[in-house]
């Protein structure tokens, strides 16, 4: 708990100063309970990874009863497993774990994004208007999650449409060009 606020102190409560003053947004007024998180998104998430770093760093007290420091005489050392810490000592299996949960998410955010792009990298030498068919299609397949949205993007982005617009500009600026006759 007293990590948490110590996090609050450093990370919420500048970004509610900034609002504050620097914006002249009021709590109750224009930061309510509905867009609090909008508003205060970057402290409040600030506070999170700070708080669970101190957290998993040891920062803090040691908890627990006087008694769990009292190494039992009867254990020997040799027999313990090797993740089982001495009290009082960072918890090296937990940081290892959460790193390592860390950096699977991350992994799988960018192999997601990297798949969810397929369809625009396809269409990149594709014309304007089809560029921007398949990358509205890929936004709707990321907002709403429906894959159907991204086959098809990927379906337009693969197919060539042919190019009506050149043709026509210049039958037009031709036909501008040349004399009319009056009958």
């Amino acid at each position: 708990m007293f990590q948490f606020f110590i996090s609050a102190l450093v990370t919420m409560l500048p970004d509610y100063l900034y609002r504050r003053y620097a914006q002249g947004k009021r709590l109750g007024k224009e930061i309510t309970l509905y867009n609090f998180w909008y508003e205060l998104r970057w402290g409040i998430i600030a506070c999170a990874v700070l708080t669970l770093t101190l957290l998993l760093l040891g920062g803090g007290k040691e908890t627990g009863s006087p008694m769990a420091n009292v190494v039992n005489q009867n254990v020997s050392v040799d027999e313990l497993p090797f993740f089982i810490t001495a009290p009082g000592q960072t918890d090296g299996l937990l940081i290892a774990v959460a790193l390592s949960l860390v950096l699977v998410v991350l992994g799988l955010g960018i192999l997601y994004f990297r798949i969810q792009a397929w369809p625009d990298r396809l269409a990149k030498g594709a014309t304007k208007v089809q560029l921007q068919i398949v990358g509205i299609l890929g936004l709707i397949s990321l907002f709403t999650f429906n894959n159907i949205y991204w086959v098809a993007g990927l379906i337009l982005a693969s197919v060539r449409l042919p190019d009506f617009i050149t043709p026509l500009k210049e039958i037009a600026s031709a036909l501008s060009k040349s004399p009319t006759t009056k009958n």
